[in-house]
């Protein structure tokens, strides 16, 4: 396997120059020096709540985190074995920033995940994510959110010996109509790009910044260049929550300018069930809709392996293979019975295809939860042909919720030993970021018993 793949490996500015992701951060030469001097110098463990560039305390809501002695050695033995055969950083492409817009961060979510009285299943989903990340007190719920992510990173690198690297974080714009226009009024969430930007200013130990730009604005260009100029290089897309048909023609002008700037898009394939709160069309989460970027030479990355929900099987309307293009997806004639499979089988059955080699990969984020855990999770692990093409991420915080990631069912599975159960949620208990790797290096198929 080639773990550089698999780790993540950052894929975004000179794609052939794979070695140095260092080379697309937006800080000075100086400032990354500083940076490696910093962690260069520390011979002895260093207090993961305690940083020069913080300007305030990391530690007042959160628990304290202790070094690696601190873990069992059964604990200590997983997390060893976890990063024993990487030889370079690692790097989180799927870390989310998300905030309520308190402290100036410009953040929103709807209305509807906020409602005790009427919409009382989707405050409880609210609660537990906000909750889960480390956030009891509205006030400071957005500073809360991103100092609890530095220090749960940091504790990392301890552990680690900085073998864990930075994390890509992810912005999310609005919902925009079929004309362009901004809808906050059924825009689940939303972060701004600048307040991602800012947070990877302030913490460029820990963070890559991306961006997240709705294709059908009138200056979706003109952005995505701003962007660029300002040191991102990916894009976030979750089309089921934003309103965006990839396959829709209006697409093909910011297509061309990802290929000129040759940077990534990450995409949400699948179904959504996290960001409900406004509108949502989950035929937008097809992977075969994304067929239009991969002609136009984008490189994507398809998140979560597509591992939930199934999909159309628009490849047998419109084969790829036809002189016809597949049209978007509001202009589609359907006629006879729809065939549905798994959005895994489509995404793979596209990451199969040689003209796509060089461009489509994926993500194991949020792949080890329940509802994932099953046919994608196994068939993943075991398609060793395409694990040099899956890349690292968290989905933070969905880690952090542990309703989600269940080990006991992994245990039923197969996936993990008996034993394995206590030593995890051990690791979950200190930091579930930590857990979400490791567990992800330790879990073996059923079938074959390979592993990531």
């Amino acid at each position: 396997m080639d773990l550089t793949k698999l780790i993540g490996t950052w894929i975004g500015g000179s794609f052939e120059s794979l070695e140095n992701p260092d080379a697309l951060r937006s800080q000075s030469k100086e400032e990354q020096t500083q940076v490696t001097t910093k962690t260069n110098a520390q011979e002895e463990p260093v207090d993961p709540l305690s940083a020069e560039n913080d300007s305030e305390q990391l530690t007042k809501p959160f628990k304290e985190l202790k070094g690696l002695e601190h873990f069992s050695p059964g604990a200590q033995n997983l997390i060893v074995a976890a990063f024993a055969d990487i030889e370079t950083e690692t790097i989180d492409y799927h870390t989310h920033i998300a905030g309520i817009g308190c402290g100036d961060s410009g953040c929103i979510v709807h209305e509807t995940m906020r409602s005790p009285y009427l919409h009382p299943f989707k405050r409880i989903k609210f609660q537990t994510f906000m909750s889960a990340s480390g956030v009891s007190n509205e006030e400071t719920a957005d500073r809360d959110y991103v100092l609890r992510l530095v220090q749960l990173i940091r504790h990392c690198k301890q552990v680690s010996s900085n073998k864990w690297g930075r994390h890509v974080i992810l912005p999310l714009d609005h919902w925009h109509d079929q004309d362009g226009r901004e809808r906050q009024d059924i825009t689940g969430l939303y972060c701004p790009n600048d307040y991602v930007l800012k947070i990877a200013q302030e913490f460029p130990d820990c963070f890559i910044p991306a961006c997240s730009i709705h294709p059908y604005r009138a200056n979706a260009v003109e952005l995505l260049q701003q962007s660029f100029d300002a040191g991102c290089r990916l894009c976030k897309w979750l089309p089921n929550s934003m309103g965006i048909d990839p396959s829709d023609p209006r697409c093909d002008i910011f297509y061309e300018k990802l290929v000129e700037l040759n940077m990534v898009l990450l995409s949400h394939v699948g179904e959504e069930h996290s960001v409900e709160g406004g509108a949502i069309n989950q035929y937008f989460g097809n992977p075969l809709l994304l067929r239009r970027a991969l002609s136009k030479g984008v490189k994507v990355i398809a998140a979560h392996c597509a591992s939930e929900g199934a999909g159309l099987d628009l490849d047998l309307l419109y084969p790829p293979t036809s002189e016809t293009p597949q049209p978007p997806l509001s202009e589609m004639k359907i006629e006879g019975p729809k065939v549905y499979r798994e959005n895994f089988e489509l995404l793979i059955r596209m990451m199969r295809e040689e003209a796509y080699s060089h461009l489509l990969y994926s993500d194991i984020s949020a792949i080890t939860s329940i509802k994932r855990c099953g046919q994608p999770l196994t068939d993943a692990i075991d398609l060793k042909e395409l694990h040099h093409r899956l890349l690292a991420g968290s989905d933070y915080p969905v880690p952090c919720i542990s309703l989600v990631v269940q080990t006991k069912l992994l245990y039923l599975r197969g996936y993990i030993t008996y034993q394995e159960i206590a030593l995890l949620n051990e690791i979950y208990k200190f930091n579930p970021l930590l857990f979400d790797f490791v567990l992800k290096r330790t879990i073996r198929s059923p079938k074959t018993g390979e592993k990531f």
